[in-house]
């Protein structure tokens, strides 16, 4: 199918006729997304999604962590995941950043206690110890005061209680809003003339996650099933899938997967009152690669095909291998 993309399905105004208008990552950038695969934009709105919806889903601790381990660059250069909470016994506030390539850096968020009468203590990692001092000495040398160790005490390395808090609303708003750009990428324009669309939009331009819950867009999102896994290629931990096409008696339909991650998957109807002239098994399947940024896709026909020859080759061996297995009889 030949698709137009003229309109901006954000505002479902024709592109010539936005004061500007800019590329939108399909897999948001800064999760390894690539720059060709993309949708045009109201550029004002894409910023607007960028603080509400983006910026809270690739900064939840799973996507932080995923990112973090693979060391996939945004904007701002590598990713850190970071994390808060306090020491074990002591119940000092730390801040823990897990940065690209497995370093681990720990900061103490409160390092310098001081008393009335200037008298403190000052807690630092041994790496930063000298770094750190040189820092506050000139901060005191420009106040006229002058810094004066009068005690050193190496002590233990301390465990750390670290506070993790996932908001799933927040990961299942941006995987709709994948879904709901990938649907457009593939059908165009005539995708955002659906009697759905207002849910799409409500659950994609909601500021509140809680709101983006109540869209009525039938569907499920963070529930891994074995379903999934069939209807989608195997793809590796550095990988994320988009796939649109038509099922028999049900309608077309939309599935992410991030990151090769079951967890981090969705499946959505794209509509509910058209297939857009697609038959059985049409559609397209796109995977993007967030080492090299490049994407390949397929035909969904032929993953299909493809998929139902491993099941029924599996199906035959599993099959055979029962018939071979040695029988017991009953004594």
């Amino acid at each position: 199918m030949t698709a137009t993309h003229d309109i901006c399905p954000y505002t479902l105004k024709r592109l010539t006729d936005l004061p500007s208008v800019n590329d939108e990552h399909i897999f948001p950038d800064s999760i390894g997304g690539t720059a060709s695969y993309v949708v045009r934009v109201d550029t004002k709105t894409n910023s607007q999604l960028g603080t509400t919806v983006d910026s809270a889903f690739v900064d939840s601790p799973l996507l932080a962590a995923l990112r973090s381990k693979l060391g996939i660059k945004s904007r701002s250069g590598p990713s850190k995941w970071k994390l808060r909470g306090t020491t074990e016994g002591t119940n000092r506030p730390v801040e823990v950043i897990f940065e690209s390539g497995g370093n681990v850096d720990i900061q103490y968020r409160k390092p310098v206690e001081f008393d009335t009468s200037g008298k403190g203590t000052i807690i630092v990692s041994p790496e930063k110890r000298d770094s750190f001092l040189e820092n506050m000495a000139q901060n005191l040398r420009r106040k006229g005061k002058t810094l004066h160790i009068a005690n050193e005490v190496q002590g233990q390395a301390e465990s750390a209680k670290l506070n993790i808090s996932i908001e799933l609303d927040a990961l299942k708003q941006g995987l709709m809003k994948i879904a709901f750009l990938a649907a457009y990428e593939f059908f165009g324009d005539a995708f955002l003339k659906d009697p759905l669309i207002p849910e799409w939009h409500k659950a994609v331009l909601s500021a509140s996650s809680t709101d983006a819950m109540n869209a009525k867009i039938h569907g499920t999102a963070l529930e891994p099933n074995e379903y999934l896994n069939i209807l989608l290629p195997d793809i590796q931990e550095h990988e994320h899938a988009a796939a649109v096409f038509d099922i028999q008696q049900q309608g077309p339909v939309v599935i992410v997967k991030l990151f090769g991650c079951d967890l981090l998957s969705s499946f959505c109807m794209a509509s509910e009152t058209s297939n857009f002239g697609l038959k059985p098994l049409d559609g397209k399947i796109v995977i993007c690669d967030t080492k090299t940024r490049r994407v390949r896709t397929m035909k969904y026909a032929d993953h299909f095909v493809s998929r139902s020859e491993k099941l029924g080759e599996t199906f035959q061996r599993l099959k055979a291998q029962r018939r071979s297995a040695p029988q017991s009889k009953p004594s």
